[in-house]
Parts: C-alpha cells; structure tokens; sequence
C-alpha cells in the first residue's frame, strides 16, 4: 500500500475515533483535544506526502479525503 493510501485509510479512523470521543466525553475533554491533535498531524504528513509525490492527485481529492464522513 502507497504511503499516501495508508494516511487517507489512518486519517479516516482518526477521524471516526475522534467523533466517537466527541459524542461520549464532550469536544472540550482532554482526550478529544489529544485525538483531534493526532488527526491533525497524520492530516499534515499526508498533505507533505502530496507535495513531495509526483502523483496526479489534484487539491479536491485531497479535500475529498478530509470531507467523506464515515
């Protein structure tokens, strides 16, 4: 699998995980802030991994990614 593929698949869990924790503990609680911070960085290793590929991808996939809700 792609580096880029295995970040899309992470950050759609993170992202699952994050919601999951919002809805039971509250989006201010510790533990969402710390899964949302995690989001954010696999969210900003896949975008360096876009820019340093020289994959055909364009910024609406990208966008698509980051927008899909599970």
């Amino acid at each position: 699998m792609r580096q880029a593929e295995f970040l899309e698949e992470a950050i759609r869990k993170k992202r699952e995980e994050m919601v999951s924790i919002g809805m039971v503990k509250g989006l201010q609680s510790k533990e969402t802030i710390i899964c949302s911070q995690e989001l954010d960085n696999l969210m900003n290793e896949y975008y360096k991994v876009l820019i340093n590929s020289k994959e055909s991808r364009t910024v609406l996939d990208f966008h698509d990614i980051l927008l899909t809700s599970a």
